[in-house]
């Protein structure tokens, strides 16, 4: 009768090994479990990872999901969107590209720009000659008087921070040439017209001529009185 007795202790014992192990797999991490796995789960979004799994970041900010360990042992790789370009900076995939009241770039992570209005930017030029500060210049309305004539106005508006390559020459307000109007503008003067300045006409007929020079009309029509030398016969 001893035999029978051990015989059926033994099997017992093998059957409570055995369910124990067919429950271990399938034992779920939750926030109640107080174990550090649970607080790995926890911090992976709002979902709990299964045991064996990692907690892994997404493309956006703030974004966890939960995946099995890839060939290497870690998280798979993600193919995320590429960064969308914000000026100087780089924002996120999903933020919007805005610029604030002064505008300077930013990125929104709320995926739209702030409606909140800016302020009216100052008025500058006409009679009264108001000037912009350092970071604006005088951009001058179209429908009135090119920078500033006939009393012209216009607005301050922001110096641009960078400017493309492209060649499209313009004469800016202060005279001076630009390689295109962003140039102008970054230099603190609105543009007076497309092309390069006109050279100044010269009349020596006011400003006289050095020794040896005579005054006269020399060369196609409208070229002005010009300095010529006395044995040049036009």
């Amino acid at each position: 009768m001893n035999w029978v007795r051990s015989t059926w202790i033994f099997l017992g014992f093998l059957g409570l090994s055995l369910g124990s192990a067919g429950c271990a797999s399938s034992t779920v991490l939750t926030s109640d479990a107080g174990s550090d796995d649970a607080g790995t789960a926890e911090r992976c979004g709002a979902a709990d990872c299964l045991a064996g799994q990692l907690c892994c970041a997404g493309c956006g900010v703030g974004e966890f999901f939960c995946s099995e360990p890839g060939p290497a042992g870690g998280c798979p790789l993600v193919g995320c969107p590429p960064p969308v370009r914000c000026g100087e900076i780089e924002c996120s995939a999903g933020d919007a590209c805005c610029t604030d009241c002064g505008g300077a770039p930013f990125c929104s992570t709320e995926g739209l720009c702030p409606s909140t209005p800016c302020p009216a930017p100052p008025s500058c030029g006409g009679y009264g000659g108001t000037v912009c500060d350092s970071g604006h210049f005088c951009d001058y309305d179209p429908a009135g008087g090119a920078c500033g004539a006939l009393d012209g106005s216009g607005v301050c508006a922001p110096r641009p921070a960078t400017c493309t390559g492209v060649l499209d020459p313009v004469c800016g307000c202060d005279g001076a040439d630009y390689g295109n109007a962003c140039s102008a503008n970054a230099a603190g003067t609105d543009v007076a017209s497309y092309g390069t300045c006109a050279a100044p006409v010269v009349d020596c007929r006011t400003t006289g001529c050095p020794a040896g020079q005579g005054c006269g009309i020399c060369g196609p029509a409208g070229s002005g009185y010009v300095c010529v030398p006395n044995d040049v016969d036009c």
